[in-house]
């Protein structure tokens, strides 16, 4: 049987995409390099040129109760981060330090922390963590009197200064925003503890998957997705539930169809999304068969992302 050339270039191209599934996006057990754990049962030999045996010894048995000591917070952090909070409650004055704790966990203590970069700097105290008053009522636009009132409130007015939003409709529709260029964590008042929770972990991205995802309309609809995303997964690390009621189901659900067909593993992902990593962005790029290999750019990354994997 003689094939055209087109079709070895198809079976070529096939046998490349299973070759990058098998080697590259193979799921694995994850162990945290910020807390060197180990795999159960692995025995890691110290090689300590120069140093006596005793010595050595020593100073691995500090390294091992150090890391237990360190396991052992991550622990306490998981569980008083799991009894204190309720992500549908109104935000308060004891927010900042529930943020703290959350980054921390996610940096430190979840699956993401391999590939959280950007170790979170204190939040409570700092002033990174900006609120304003705002009200339900304020967002009234029926009448001039509404009008009036709605461009005053100070939410709105931050809102106007800080993001991209520009008529009222859009105003309204934030709910927080990190302002990465003053490193500032902006809620109204009247927020929920998920939507600072939210912007946590935009706070604890790099700076690029924005713009390598923006798509022509929403633009930000698979960054949105992506923060979303990683957010639950930190909360379900802990053993709580994913949020619930936000505005993000869309945008999460093409996250999750990006990361099944992914293999079913976050690990490109994440390595976008924290690390500004751009061999990841190809890997996307291939695997979704957007690109014809690992290398070449394609226009309008972006839209065609969300093309391949919206899910309505």
């Amino acid at each position: 049987m003689v094939y055209s050339a087109q079709h070895i270039a198809a079976q070529n191209q096939s046998k490349k995409r299973s070759q990058f599934f098998n080697n590259t996006v193979q799921a694995k057990p994850f162990f945290s390099p910020v807390l060197q754990l180990k795999p159960a049962g692995e025995k890691v030999e110290t090689v300590m040129p120069g140093v006596p045996e005793e010595t050595a010894k020593y100073l691995e048995e500090l390294n091992r109760d150090f890391d237990k000591a360190r396991k052992n917070l991550c622990e306490l952090s998981r569980e008083l981060f799991k009894q204190a909070i309720n992500t549908k409650g109104i935000i308060n004055s004891d927010t900042a330090m529930a943020l703290d704790v959350f980054s921390n966990v996610a940096a430190n203590c979840s699956s993401l922390s391999g590939y959280i970069k950007l170790k979170p700097k204190s939040i409570a105290g700092t002033g990174v963590y900006k609120t304003y008053a705002h009200n339900y009522t304020d967002d009234f636009t029926g009448s001039k009197e509404g009008r009036d009132k709605f461009d005053a409130n100070d939410w709105h007015q931050a809102v106007k200064q800080g993001t991209n939003a520009g008529t009222r409709e859009e105003i309204a529709g934030v709910g927080g925003f990190y302002q990465r260029s003053n490193d500032t964590i902006n809620l109204p008042e009247d927020a929920t503890l998920g939507s600072a929770l939210h912007e946590s972990m935009h706070r604890m991205s790099g700076s690029r998957f924005r713009s390598f995802t923006r798509k022509f309309t929403d633009p930000d609809f698979l960054s949105e997705g992506a923060t979303q995303y990683f957010t639950d997964k930190v909360l379900m690390d802990i053993g709580l539930p994913k949020m619930s009621g936000h505005k993000y189901g869309s945008n999460v659900a093409a996250i999750e169809n990006l990361v099944r067909k992914m293999n079913g593993n976050f690990d490109a992902l994440a390595r976008l999304y924290f690390q500004d990593d751009i061999t990841a962005f190809h890997e996307i790029l291939f695997a979704l068969q957007l690109a014809p290999d690992l290398k070449t750019m394609i226009a309008n990354p972006g839209q065609k992302i969300y093309d391949a994997v919206k899910t309505n």
